[in-house]
């Protein structure tokens, strides 16, 4: 980045990364775990999908509430990631989310 000439480098929460100089929170220590479980999670959902929305559809009675519904879990699902544990399987705890949803 360019400064001029006798300005001086406020420090704030966010740092500039090396390579691309684009600034990004310093809070986020290893966002190379944190993407890789987001992929892993999409990665899953997509083998997982079609069952869960054959449990939604026969539990809502109707394909399109059923849809509805597994729109509403992979969303619910996606946004608590963070708080999943680990050492889980995730199908059980996707189909509970679906099962609370309805």
């Amino acid at each position: 980045m360019l400064q001029a000439k006798g300005s001086q480098t406020r420090k704030n929460k966010f740092c500039s990364h090396p390579s691309d100089g684009a600034a990004t929170p310093t809070h986020m220590e290893d966002t190379g775990k944190v993407d890789a479980r987001y992929l892993a999670f999409l990665e899953t959902i997509s083998q997982l999908r079609p069952q869960l929305h054959r449990y939604c559809s026969r539990m809502s009675g109707s394909v399109t509430d059923g849809e509805d519904v597994v729109q509403d879990a992979l969303f619910r699902a996606y946004r608590s990631l963070d708080t999943f544990d680990d050492s889980r399987p995730l199908a059980p705890w996707l189909f509970r989310i679906a099962h609370n949803q309805w």
